[in-house]
């Protein structure tokens, strides 16, 4: 065990190596030339981005692993700052590429990594919430359970029983069990009936075939099965004397080494918070010490310090100073050096001089740069490599000659107590500060008196000085927000929005749940392909982005707040592909309050202006409370008709259209507030509105041949069945082309049945079960898909792509028609 917590604290020192040789190159790379082109660029930023995502997940398991407190909170702000790289990156990727998903397999051959490698880790400490955020979300929760309709009707109903309706509903259960038993005893008495019937056949029938061809059909069929046997007898030896099928004993090993790693996951979880209970323990003594002891003498110390430099000032300058304010630095900036003024006044005007030549240069900079206007790509400044250049430091020094302090590496009690008396010194100097101040205005007007002074200079300048701060501040200031419900508590706002259906409860589902695999041909280069027909995104795919977009800045503040995230999302596809399992998982993998404002179910609610108002208020106002939070609509192009259908039945049906862009722009860094759109139908829409108000579009399709496979064996296993060579998983596949992952779903769980699970040892699943109930359902066409294609490929992103592969195509067969003339022309 020991051994482990070395190992992740080595790791955690490698990983800190590759990060600061990174964090090198991209500070050396904003030195370097503007990149000509595009695939050139495309290339280092990919570069970078598979590296971040290398490093995010080996901090993250480092953060999982590692025991120490104040290592796990360093870990922590790493993670979070890698991960938002990462997305920064991939934020680039998009702008270069013009396309959301991105093939990287040449690269990830390069780098020696998998496709699946290519997945950034959601953090464990996404899960963990404060306590007011628990309190908050088991609030939402409790509400939702007794105020939601089919829920609180079943439990009140129980309530109000009379007891003539208990009498009724006894009579109803008894009437329905003496129905049972009558219903049994008859079939009891049929088969008795029928099985006799069956005896008095076979008495009076007459073989039609001899003894010698029946014995013959019997070895036949024996032989036959003896064969097929031992044939699969020795296949499986094979298989297993290759290592590509586990034998019953490597099975049982493997189970047994799975259940003593959850134990060992257990055991480390269980010490980790033991040692954060510790470390809270530690720091409240620590704190409580130091307050009692040493924070008295300190600020006794502080005062005389602070009291005789009043002296000092008062002989020197014959009056006493100003005392500076908390932002100027109070009693800290004061007791500096005092600079002469001759000396002071050089410096003002040295720095007047520098200031000007500042403001020349980068004016003179400008105008250079409008001058040449250079055209080529390079990556925008990070707001998150500052950071990781600082943490990169902290960890060379505090942590990376540091020995594991005890066998558990517990918490460091002397970095305790130094961060304890840097905060104690902190509040010492705001207590003195404001007790300074006040003896500061006594000893001014009893030293004016003194002197027959009216007025007190510094106190007017004070003032003066207090007045312009507080002109600049209103200046600064926009326009309030008016709070409509400024008296209402938290909770009756919540409940107000569950009884109108507008906060909503979701399913468990994770994004792990979310099945499928990569598209492994989509960096295939063809040059005679049309750009038009590019290769769609496999449900791997989408899956990796729902993680980038939404899942990792929403799950963390500190992402959010760098700007590393998307405020709306459009998901479109066919029925059944998964659009609303993505939303479930996104809520659960964040712990999010999930809201509902598809036309359907705002229709007829808060009607009006001053409604709408009111709406869109509690929205903004509950979903920053309770956030992180997902607005979903759904039938999004309910917002966007070019033309609204004569057989609607939705009164004011884009009523939303114009408050949604509004919505979006009052998202701000701090606000983890997402809006996510599903549509199925997306065709007859106005497309200019659907791309201002969606920045992002993701279309899935019908899952293809890999997908489907592991969609069959994964829900197979799920479902406790049992895949063996008899159930032909590829013909399966091929099958079930056109179907989606809810009529697989479906057919699964039609056969697999207890009865059907208790018989597969004995009879196989066979794929012809399962193809008998796949044929309930209506597979999508490759029209339909053509279709999805076709209006993907008139939004903005995919019209540049477009745009830019044709002219890039165009150029390569124009290099190629000059080569060939030149050759032709050197040929006598």
């Amino acid at each position: 065990m020991y051994g482990n917590f070395r190992t992740y604290n080595e790791l955690w020192k490698l990983t800190q190596e590759e990060l600061g040789n990174i964090l090198e190159l991209e500070t050396l790379d904003e030195t370097v030339a503007l990149e000509q082109e595009r695939l050139v660029a495309v290339q280092k930023t990919s570069n970078l981005y598979l590296r971040y995502i290398q490093l995010s997940n080996r901090l993250s398991d480092c953060h999982k692993n590692i025991l120490q407190p104040q290592k796990r909170r360093l870990l922590q702000k790493l993670v979070d700052n890698c991960i938002g790289r990462a997305l920064e990156l991939k934020h680039e990727l998009v702008g270069l590429e013009f396309s959301e998903v991105h093939y990287l397999d040449d690269l990830l051959l390069e780098m020696k990594l998998v496709p699946d490698q290519m997945n950034i880790k959601i953090p464990a400490y996404f899960y963990e919430k404060t306590k007011e955020e628990q309190e908050r979300l088991s609030l939402i929760k409790e509400l939702l359970r007794y105020l939601s309709n089919d829920d609180s009707n079943k439990y009140w109903e129980a309530l109000r029983m009379t007891e003539k309706e208990a009498v009724r509903l006894i009579q109803i259960h008894e009437q329905a069990r003496q129905g049972r038993e009558a219903f049994l005893e008859a079939q009891r008495l049929f088969e008795i009936k029928e099985e006799n019937r069956l005896k008095e056949c076979r008495k009076n029938m007459k073989s039609t075939i001899s003894n010698d061809v029946a014995a013959t059909r019997i070895q036949r069929a024996w032989r036959w099965y003896n064969f097929h046997r031992k044939f699969r007898n020795i296949y499986d030896t094979e298989m297993k004397l290759l290592r590509m099928q586990p034998s019953v004993t490597e099975k049982s090993e493997t189970y047994q080494a799975f259940q003593r790693l959850e134990e060992l996951k257990k055991n480390r979880q269980a010490l980790i918070m033991k040692n954060e209970d510790e470390f809270l323990e530690t720091i409240k003594e620590i704190q409580k010490d130091i307050e009692t002891y040493y924070a008295p003498k300190a600020m006794e110390d502080l005062q005389s310090r602070i009291r005789s430099h009043f002296e000092k000032y008062r002989e020197t300058n014959g009056e006493y100073p100003t005392f500076p304010t908390d932002e100027e630095g109070g009693s800290a900036a004061m007791l500096k050096e005092m600079v002469p003024m001759d000396n002071e006044h050089e410096k003002v005007k040295t720095e007047t001089v520098v200031k000007e030549k500042v403001v020349s240069d980068k004016k003179d900079t400008k105008e250079a740069k409008e001058d040449e206007e250079p055209t080529g790509y390079i990556l925008k400044t990070s707001k998150y490599v500052p950071e990781l250049i600082e943490l990169v430091k902290e960890y060379d020094k505090v942590w990376k000659d540091k020995e594991i302090i005890g066998i558990f590496d517990k918490c460091d009690v002397e970095m305790i107590r130094q961060e304890a008396f840097q905060e104690m010194e902190i509040s010492v100097r705001l207590q003195t500060d404001r007790i300074m101040r006040e003896e500061l205005h006594r000893l001014t007007e009893a030293f004016e008196k003194d002197l027959g002074k009216k007025g007190k200079k510094g106190g007017k300048k004070g003032r003066k000085k207090g007045g312009k701060k507080e002109k600049g501040k209103g200046k600064g200031k926009g326009k309030k927000e008016k709070d409509l419900t400024p008296n209402r508590s938290f909770e009756s706002l919540v409940e107000e929005l569950i009884k109108e259906k507008i906060i909503v409860d979701y399913p468990k589902f994770l994004l792990s749940n979310f099945i499928g695999d990569y598209n492994y041909v989509g960096s295939v280069p063809d040059v005679e392909s049309d750009p038009e027909k590019d290769a769609m995104p496999c449900l791997g795919d989408i899956r990796r982005i729902m993680n980038e977009y939404c899942i990792l800045p929403m799950g963390s503040p500190a992402i959010h707040s760098k700007g590393a995230y998307v405020k709306s999302i459009l998901i479109t596809g066919p029925p059944g592909v998964g659009k609303k399992s993505l939303i479930y998982a996104i809520c659960n993998e964040i712990g999010a309050t999930l809201m509902d404002l598809s036309a359907k179910n705002v229709n007829g609610k808060y009607p009006g202006k001053e409604g709408l108002d009111m709406l869109m208020h509690l929205i903004f106002k509950v979903g920053r409370l309770a956030q992180p939070t997902v607005i979903h609509i759904s039938e999004a192009e309910n917002y966007f008709w070019k033309k609204q259908p004569t057989n609607s039945i939705l009164v004011e049906a884009i009523r939303l259209k114009k408050e949604l862009p509004k919505l979006m722009k009052g998202i701000s860094n701090d606000d983890r507030i997402m809006i996510i759109g599903t549509t199925i139908s997306p065709f007859d829409v106005d497309l200019k509105a659907l791309s201002s108000c969606y920045s992002k579009i993701i279309c899935i399709l019908a899952p293809d041949h890999n997908c489907r496979r592991a969609l069959w064996s994964e829900m197979i296993l799920k479902n406790k069945g049992i895949i063996t060579s008899e159930l032909g998983l590829s013909t399966l596949c091929g099958v079930s082309d056109g179907f989606t992952a809810q009529h697989i779903k479906y057919a699964v769980k039609k056969v697999l049945t207890d009865r059907r699970l208790s018989l597969q040892n004995k009879i196989p699943l066979s794929a012809s079960e399962f193809v008998h109930f796949l044929s309930d359902c209506t597979p999508i066409s490759q029209d339909e898909n053509e279709e999805y294609r076709a209006w993907l490929a008139k939004m903005p992103l995919q019209k540049k792509r477009i745009k830019v592969l044709k002219e890039e195509s165009g150029e390569v067969i124009e290099d190629v028609k000059n080569k060939e003339k030149s050759i032709t022309s050197k040929v006598p």
